[in-house]
C-alpha cells in the first residue's frame, strides 16, 4: 500500500510529520498522461487525520464550483508533486514543494502560444522573496 506524509508547511516552526496509508487515488477524469491539463488527483486515506492532535498539518481546500481560472489571481499557492524539475527532465524521487503566485490566465495563453493553455490549468509563477529581483 502507498503512504502519504503530511508535513507542517510553516517555515518558522520545526517540521511536523504524520504518516498515513492511502486507501485510493482518484485522478481527474480529464487528465491525459504527458499533458498538463487537469493534472490533479484526490487521495483517499485509510484513516482520518486528527486536526486537533496535529494542528500544524492542514488539508488542501478545494475552490467553490463557481470559481473561475482568475478567481485567485494574485494569491500565493503551494504546488507539490513528483514532476519534472526542468522541462523534458525526469520526475523527482522525492516530493517537492514550491510557492507560486497565481497570475492572469491570459498571461500564460500569451506566453506559451502556440502551446495550448486551457481552463483546466492554473497559471502561476515564482513568488519573489526579499532580496530576489
Amino acid at each position: 500500500p502507498y503512504t502519504t506524509l503530511f508535513r507542517s508547511s510553516n517555515p518558522s516552526t520545526a517540521a511536523v510529520y504524520h504518516v498515513v496509508f492511502m486507501e485510493a487515488v482518484r485522478i481527474h477524469e480529464g487528465y491525459v498522461p504527458g499533458k498538463n491539463d487537469h493534472d490533479i488527483a484526490i487521495v483517499y486515506l485509510q484513516e482520518k487525520v486528527d486536526w486537533i492532535l496535529h494542528p500544524k498539518i492542514r488539508p488542501v481546500c478545494l475552490p467553490p464550483a463557481t470559481a473561475t481560472v482568475d478567481t485567485y489571481q494574485g494569491s500565493v499557492a503551494v504546488a507539490t508533486g513528483w514532476g519534472d524539475t526542468i522541462e523534458g527532465g525526469s520526475p523527482s524521487d522525492v516530493l517537492l514543494e514550491v510557492d507560486l503566485r497565481i497570475t492572469p490566465q491570459q498571461d500564460c495563453v500569451n506566453a506559451y502560444a502556440p502551446k495550448r493553455i486551457t481552463d483546466g490549468m492554473i497559471c502561476a509563477g515564482p513568488v519573489a522573496r526579499s532580496g530576489d529581483n
